[in-house]
């Protein structure tokens, strides 16, 4: 796997919270889904990304921006000229709404899965007191892939 250069970190933390402040928080139509961490979900990914899978890595509630869903996503193809094979295949750490996590996930893939190492993101995040993404899951890697072009 390829490391994720902590510009991109910080490019998507302060674009979550440009997002978050942004777009609307409005729930999901239909079938709420209950978030866990452990949990490996498929979403709806990009032509280039044609079986992502997210990972809940951290649920929590926050006094300035309510609950956060953190994920980890894999089997994701990020363009990335910092990255010595020109792109990065995970994200370890991205900041999400539920009401934008119940609009991105298609299916369960597992119920409890080894967590990836996403604390250097989360603890990048807290220092930056980021935000989080209103947008899919879709939506966040393409801005993510645009932040570092």
């Amino acid at each position: 796997m390829t490391r994720v250069p902590a510009i991109l970190i910080l490019l998507v933390g302060a674009t979550a919270f440009f997002f978050w402040l942004t777009r609307s928080r409005a729930g999901a139509e239909g079938t709420e889904r209950v978030f866990r961490v452990g949990q490996e979900w498929s979403f709806v990914g990009r032509s280039s990304d044609p079986e992502p899978t997210l990972i809940i890595v951290r649920v929590e509630t926050l006094p300035r921006i309510g609950e956060v869903i953190h994920i980890s996503v894999r089997g994701v193809r990020i363009r990335n000229s910092h990255a010595a094979e020109g792109y990065v295949d995970t994200l370890p750490h991205l900041p999400f709404s539920p009401a934008a996590l119940q609009r991105s996930v298609t299916r369960l893939v597992a119920d409890s899965v080894t967590l990836p190492d996403f604390k250097p993101g989360y603890e990048e995040w807290r220092r930056a007191q980021g935000g989080a993404f209103t947008v899919s899951v879709r939506e966040a890697l393409d801005l993510a892939e645009q932040a570092v072009k």
